[in-house]
């Protein structure tokens, strides 16, 4: 039975998503975008008020990468989510991170963290705050791929925000595969 709980947006669990872009100096700012999803094949959308300093950088550059985080770099994706880029201009440099610029895009690639995907700023909804973005290049570590060459979220080591207990976890293992494991209710129609 279940039993009414307090009033909550939660929908768990949450992906650990990290917004970098260039300051106007060139020092890269990253912030922790606690609500964001895949749009399209080819376009990601993620939910910012506007009086961020990444809005600034990305109107001004066009630009953003995305990525995740990881059990090793919980702390420092903690820290880009609670620090602001207005009050602290080297966020990135604070915590030891590097990054490389995007061959794509005017955006900066996070090196300690195992994905990217590099943006160009498409539109956004003033309405709602959300930000699109569409995806020109997706990064990945050789070391964060299968057998079968593709992005695993295990060997990543990925984690997701929980909000009822307010901690990061680590992704848990395959419990079933993807369009397939319901298939088996198909059969009878």
């Amino acid at each position: 039975m279940k039993k009414s709980y307090r009033l909550s947006s939660a929908i768990n669990p949450c992906p650990v998503i990290l917004i970098a872009t260039y300051n106007e100096d060139g020092t890269v700012n990253v912030m922790n975008a606690a609500w964001g999803c895949p749009i399209d094949t080819d376009m990601v959308g993620v939910c910012l008020s506007p009086d961020h300093k990444t809005n600034e950088n990305f109107h001004r550059t066009g630009a953003f990468t995305l990525t995740f985080a990881t059990a090793d770099t919980a702390a420092e994706a903690d820290f880009f989510g609670i620090a602001s880029g207005k009050e602290i201009k080297d966020k990135l440099g604070r915590v030891g991170f590097h990054a490389s610029r995007s061959l794509k895009a005017a955006a900066p690639v996070i090196d300690e963290f195992p994905f990217a995907l590099v943006c160009l700023l498409d539109h956004e909804d003033p309405e709602t705050g959300m930000v699109y973005g569409k995806i020109v290049e997706v990064l990945a570590e050789e070391n964060c791929l299968n057998e079968q060459g593709k992005f695993d979220l295990d060997l990543a080591q990925a984690v997701c925000y929980d909000s009822f207990s307010h901690s990061y976890r680590k992704v848990g293992e395959k419990v079933a595969p993807a369009f397939e494991s319901g298939k088996r209710f198909l059969e009878g129609e």
